[in-house]
């Protein structure tokens, strides 16, 4: 047998110091707290491997982008070192089936007990802070030949034909094409959707994986109540999410509940159609007539506001134009001629005002975002009046909360 030799692995001290990569893993693990996480079976049965060592070499997994289990033992046995570092017997890795019961058998409370705990001295030592916040997914491909682009029969149009071996994937948008100025050749696939909030510094602190078909807004919700109840953030923290997040019970939940502010783009889908506002706030009417008031009501979690004609509703408006409506509107003369009417709805619960104002140049630090003449709205708490709509003019909504 040949005969190498091993003066450079005398000190493995030594070597972890020299080297950045293994440097890199050994201040990773060192962070790890797996006191509340058992390392082997003490019961009946074989002790068997590692629990501590396996859960390291899943890190390793995730961090160097190794796709499947075979492969991760491959770069194991070609990098003795960091096989000692996670805690494995040097050339007594153990087989693929042990990696893959591990994960079956070991309760995802647990995986979430040590994030927590890592999150927790990061916040303590000021690497991560609670004042700002980013949410958002990313989908997650399920290991099926239904993914395989070169499978000619790969089912992405029936949703209930779900793959075998993965009974909970659900049939997902995952990207699309822009062909002059058209959204084309969309790209289906069948997985899940990991959710994560994260903080400014890039710092993930709750996640959340879960089929396709549960909506990014809805995760969201369960996601802040898990980090208010995990991390005990205080008022007046920043929410940023896209345009997904556009939606009324995650304003609701943001702004008066955790008393705090979201900066979230409005989605086209929920906007209303612009209205043309009076000097006192009130839709005008198709014959340009500032409407009056006629009352608000509530309809589960948003409020109604209710427009009338001013010539019906007012009797000073009407004396200007002893002729009737300048343009002759049929409410006006069939039927009971009540007079015609409009609709509103708030965003929020409350009749509030709405003010737009300019943003320029505000960089949030250490999130790499920065925002540049964005129109942005801020609510004031105008309680009982009729409120200033123009749902078209904002491309971001800013809200802050109505008591301080």
């Amino acid at each position: 047998m040949q005969k190498f030799p091993l003066s450079l692995f005398y000190n493995l001290q030594a070597v972890v110091e020299m080297s950045s990569f293994y440097r890199k893993y050994h201040l990773i693990f060192q962070c790890l707290s797996l006191s509340k996480f058992p390392d082997k079976n003490y019961g009946v049965g074989r002790t068997g491997y590692s629990r501590h060592a396996m859960l390291k070499a899943f890190i390793i997994k995730h961090i160097e982008q190794i796709k499947s289990v075979p492969r991760l033992i491959e770069f194991l046995d070609s990098h003795p070192i960091l096989t000692h570092r996670c805690g494995f017997e040097m050339g007594a890795l153990p087989d693929e089936s042990q990696f893959y019961r591990f994960i079956k058998e070991i309760p995802t409370s647990l995986f979430e007990d040590i994030h927590t705990e890592v999150n927790r001295q990061l916040i303590a030592a000021g690497v991560a802070s609670l004042d700002t916040f980013l949410i958002d997914s990313k989908p997650v491909m399920a290991a099926t030949r239904e993914n395989n682009f070169k499978n000619p029969k790969r089912n992405t149009h029936n949703k209930e034909k779900r793959p075998k071996r993965n009974l909970q994937a659900t049939l997902g948008y995952y990207s699309y094409q822009e062909v002059q100025g058209k959204k084309d050749n969309f790209i289906f696939f069948w997985g899940y959707r990991t959710h994560v909030m994260v903080s400014k510094e890039g710092v993930p602190l709750v996640t959340k994986t879960l089929p396709n078909n549960s909506t990014d807004a809805q995760v969201a919700v369960q996601l802040i109540k898990k980090l208010k109840r995990l991390f005990k953030f205080k008022k007046g923290a920043l929410f940023i999410a896209d345009a997904a997040y556009d939606v009324r019970e995650l304003y609701n939940l943001i702004v008066n509940t955790m008393k705090s502010q979201a900066f979230i783009p409005l989605n086209p889908r929920n906007r209303q159609p612009d209205k043309t506002l009076g000097h006192h706030g009130c839709p005008l009417c198709d014959a340009g007539l500032e409407m009056k008031s006629a009352g608000s009501w509530t309809e589960g979690p948003r409020t109604r506001l209710k427009f009338r004609c001013p010539l019906k509703a007012d009797s000073k408006v009407a004396a200007n134009y002893p002729k009737g409506c300048p343009i002759q509107h049929p409410s006006l003369t069939q039927g009971k001629a009540y007079g015609c009417t409009q609709y509103s709805t708030l965003p929020m619960m409350h009749a509030l005002r709405y003010h737009e104002t300019q943003i320029f140049s505000k960089k949030l630090t250490g999130s790499a975002l920065r925002l540049n003449s964005i129109s942005a709205v801020l609510v004031t708490g105008r309680l009982n009046k009729p409120p200033i709509i123009s749902y078209g003019l904002f491309k971001t909504r800013w809200l802050l909360p109505m008591y301080r």
